[in-house]
């Protein structure tokens, strides 16, 4: 964009320049000078300009667009990795308004882009292989993930591992054999 919005100004002053000169050497009459100086100087030069300020807006569109996409990607892979994301907590860590956060999570739940719970009232995303409501063996305290596959209680801190849950679970008493 930039350059073409040099090259218009270059165009229009070497138009000026050519029509001035030859306006002085008497070979064009004022008229003329002005006409050919606005259809040849001006008018392309307008048209390249216009050309260049739509490719920059453009262009700044785009950027705007990749860098929120970045950061959805960053926060669906926050969530799959860490189970549970707290927004405020991830607003600080990354040094970004909570409201911007939500904006994003907002737009990655309204796309389906994102697997799991969200807690809107308290600012919490939980990952699908959360498995909430469980009490820790040890001390009766609320486990919650805190990371792909691995959970630990809140309470006492001790970890466990998360099984994923498959649609196709082999049956309680083991599968059963041919007769």
């Amino acid at each position: 964009a930039l350059g073409l919005w040099i090259l218009a100004f270059i165009w229009l002053g070497g138009w000026a320049a050519w029509v001035t000169a030859q306006f002085h050497a008497g070979k064009l009459d004022l008229a003329a000078a002005v006409l050919g100086l606005f259809l040849f100087g001006i008018l392309p030069g307008a048209a390249v300009s216009v050309l260049g300020g739509v490719l920059w807006f453009r262009a700044r569109t785009l950027a705007v667009q990749e860098a929120a996409a970045r950061i959805e990607m960053r926060l669906a892979e926050a969530v799959r990795t860490r189970g549970v994301v707290r927004l405020a907590e991830l607003a600080r860590e990354w040094s970004l308004p909570e409201p911007e956060l939500r904006r994003h999570l907002e737009r990655l739940v309204g796309f389906q882009l994102l697997d799991g719970r969200v807690d809107w009232k308290r600012g919490v995303v939980y990952a699908p292989y959360a498995r909430l409501g469980e009490d820790c063996p040890r001390c009766g305290g609320e486990i919650e993930p805190v990371g792909k596959d691995l959970a630990r209680c809140r309470h006492c801190g001790s970890t466990y591992p998360l099984e994923a849950e498959t649609a196709e679970s082999p049956p309680p008493n083991g599968p059963e054999s041919p007769r």
